[in-house]
């Protein structure tokens, strides 16, 4: 199973490597996110942020659902 998986993500990764160093450079990506990608980017980088920031009550919330988990399980 282990050679198996090997083989898997050999062939895997030497297809990233392929497309890296052997592919045309400058080939245009397919497709174009338009303004969702700056507005993903952004949101997601401002969650990052104020998560960062402002921990107590994330931690707080993962404390309550770890308690509350504890007690749905025999």
């Amino acid at each position: 199973a282990g050679l198996l998986n090997s083989v898997i993500a050999l062939t895997y990764y030497i297809r990233v490597a392929k497309v890296l160093f052997m592919d045309k450079a400058g080939a245009e990506p397919r497709g174009h996110a338009g303004w969702l990608q700056p507005l993903t980017v952004g949101l997601l980088a401002a969650a990052t942020l104020y998560l960062g920031v402002c921990w107590g009550p994330l931690s707080a919330a993962a404390a309550s659902a770890a308690r509350d988990f504890g007690r749905i399980l025999p």
